[in-house]
């Protein structure tokens, strides 16, 4: 019988021994495997071959109910102050990890139970849970590539000097180390770490985004307190010239916390690590994880422990930090972007009488056919309030997620404050803007196919400047961290009339360019981007790789103009520069955004006011 060989990572040293046995079959589960097969004319299959529509649902439910089943675990050698730390791990961190895994488990227990192969050879990860099975008779392992860290346990930092531009990438550990002795000795040069009036606490905000969020705070008398565990409130002069400007103060652990506190901390450390260990030596299984009758409790129990390892010292000063926050009774209100990842999560674990208000962070678009992916928006944790940025969300939370209307306060988006669409600097040339969306997994799962598509729409995009010289074209890659940015990068070579971007500021790309394209790798959200150029009144092309359009106000109202990626690309962006064929799109565009956000410009006043009445 023929041999299977499932590929995921493969190295090409490794791959060439494969190709020699006539008999072999090929699946592949990543991106690069596929390329390395296709680059050889060698017939494969996909993981996408494998999944339906329905499928990639089920899955997704699956995977919330095994994170409801990690928040509500709770066992004593875990806990700290009465909250587990198990419950602290990022959600998204985790959902991303499952929803990379659970759709590799479907794929291989369905070859598996076809029998059509006498052996199938598995890469490390799948091979660990499937030797553990009822079938680990059928199954061999590929090779011993061990698992990477999830992506959350790198930390990516670009690099600016002149026209030089680079990036490094460091552990969390050493970024959290090199973070606090900067924010340490800065904090303090800069007038950073005063602790004095009535307090407004951001969670995790960035000052550059809210900086006339933070100047409103400050000018309603509040002095706004920044508590950034993640990425670093001054990360740059530009974030700094921003806090001194609002008199606003970066929380540094010893500036809050007394010497008891610190002492405990240093003694709960070496606890937990001892007690960590030995769950480790012991293989002691927590919760049972299972899909399909195919168990994988140790292999997800084994990046628990981890994920534990490498954080929970992260974890207790956290909590001793909201514990303090909690006690005061200087501090009016919390603000807080989502509830998913670990600071905002030990802040509503954290009993206290400050209220929590939730602002929406993001361009939300919902409606009941896709309402299953609205638990990305943390829309089900809402303890106390949520500001929302107009009608088009408050309607949809009070319709569809039945949230009290007392809850939902319309204040517009301070993330878009004095978004002034600016004129264009004057220029010989036409400028497209092309944002690349990176391929995500955490709402379906991997779908190998979707990178084919990307670059046959990109060579579309980049055949416009063959023919047309007067046309230039920038394109603009995500910037948050993603294993698929560097695929997608590697598709472009860039010239002088086609740039390569990332780490840039997308505003002053967007107030520079004359079209905007949008590339859509799913269609369950959309890109805050769309939204932006809408700001800046730029015509927006907005190309679907996948189908499955849903249809939400802004494609209703034609404030922007979409279309699937096999559709006639070139056509479609060389009509769209000519201004009388954008203007109608403009026009509906700024309908949209009366409806969808309100209090533009004055956002940031309206929430502070809103926040200094609250009792």
């Amino acid at each position: 019988m023929t041999e299977l060989y499932i590929l995921e990572g493969i190295k090409e040293i490794e791959l060439i021994p494969l190709l020699k046995n006539d008999f072999s079959e090929f699946v592949a589960f990543d991106y690069n495997s596929h390329k390395k097969l296709s680059d050889r004319n060698i017939h494969h299959k996909l993981i996408d071959d494998y999944m339906t529509d329905l499928d990639r649902r089920e899955i997704f439910e699956h995977c919330n109910q095994y994170l409801k089943k990690i928040e509500e675990f709770n066992d004593l050698d875990l806990i700290f102050h009465g909250i587990n730390l198990v419950n602290l791990i990022d959600r998204n961190e985790l959902r991303e990890f499952l929803m990379g895994v659970i759709p590799k488990i479907k794929v291989v227990r369905q070859i598996l139970q076809d029998n059509k192969y006498e052996k199938i050879f598995l890469p490390f990860t799948i091979y660990n849970i499937f030797a553990e099975s009822k079938y680990k008779e059928k199954v061999d392992l590929l090779n011993t590539t061990q698992d990477e860290f999830t992506s959350f346990e790198k930390i990516d930092i670009p690099i600016k000097i002149g026209i030089l531009k680079s990036k490094i990438t460091i552990g969390r550990k050493n970024y959290k180390t090199i973070k606090q002795m900067i924010e340490k000795y800065l904090g303090s040069f800069f007038g950073l770490r005063k602790n004095d009036k009535k307090k407004i606490v951001l969670l995790e905000f960035d000052p550059e985004i809210y900086h006339i969020l933070l100047e409103e705070i400050n000018k309603c008398g509040f002095k706004p307190i920044l508590i950034n565990f993640r990425k670093s409130a001054i990360y740059n002069f530009s974030a700094i010239k921003y806090l001194v400007k609002s008199k606003s103060t970066i929380m540094i652990p010893k500036d809050w916390l007394e010497k008891n506190e610190l002492d405990e901390f240093e003694k709960s450390k070496e606890k937990f690590f001892d007690q960590i260990n030995k769950i480790i030596k012991n293989k002691k299984i927590f919760l049972n994880f299972d899909f399909k009758e195919i168990n994988f409790s140790s292999f997800m129990q084994k990046k628990l422990n981890q994920l534990l390892i490498q954080r929970f010292d992260e974890y207790i000063m956290q909590i001793l930090i909201a514990e303090s926050i909690q006690s005061r009774t200087d501090v009016q209100s919390i603000l807080t972007l989502n509830f998913s990842g670990e600071t905002e999560k030990v802040f509503s674990n954290v009993e206290g009488k400050i209220p929590i208000l939730h602002l929406q962070h993001a361009f939300a678009n919902f409606v009941e056919s896709n309402s299953h992916f609205d638990v990305l928006e943390d829309f089900h944790l809402i303890k106390d309030r949520i500001a929302v940025w107009g009608d088009i969300v408050k309607d949809y939370l009070i319709d569809v997620k039945k949230i009290e209307s007392s809850k939902i306060i319309v204040t517009g988006s301070p993330k878009y404050d004095l978004y002034i669409n600016k004129i264009k600097k004057k220029t010989d040339k036409k400028i497209i803007l092309v944002t690349l969306r990176p391929i995500i997994i955490h709402m379906e799962g991997p779908r190998i196919g979707l990178f084919d598509r990307y670059e046959e729409t990109l060579q579309k995009i980049i055949q416009i400047t063959n023919k047309n010289h007067d046309i230039e074209i920038i394109f603009k890659l995500h910037p948050q961290q993603n294993t698929s940015n560097e695929i997608i990068k590697n598709m472009i070579n860039t010239t002088d009339k086609i740039k390569f971007f990332q780490y840039e500021p997308i505003k002053e790309l967007l107030q520079n360019c004359d079209l905007h394209v949008n590339i859509a790798t799913d269609n369950f959200d959309a890109s805050s981007v769309i939204l932006e150029a809408m700001l800046f009144k730029k015509p927006t092309l907005n190309i679907e790789l996948q189908q499955n359009r849903i249809e939400f106000e802004f494609i209703k109202d034609k404030a922007i103009k979409t279309i699937n990626y096999n559709a006639d690309v070139i056509r479609e962006i060389l009509e769209l520069l000519d201004e009388k064929n954008s203007a109608e799109f403009v026009i509906n565009s700024q309908k949209y955004l009366d409806r969808y956000m309100k209090n533009r410009d004055k956002a940031s006043r309206v929430l502070v006011n809103t926040i200094a009445k609250i009792s």
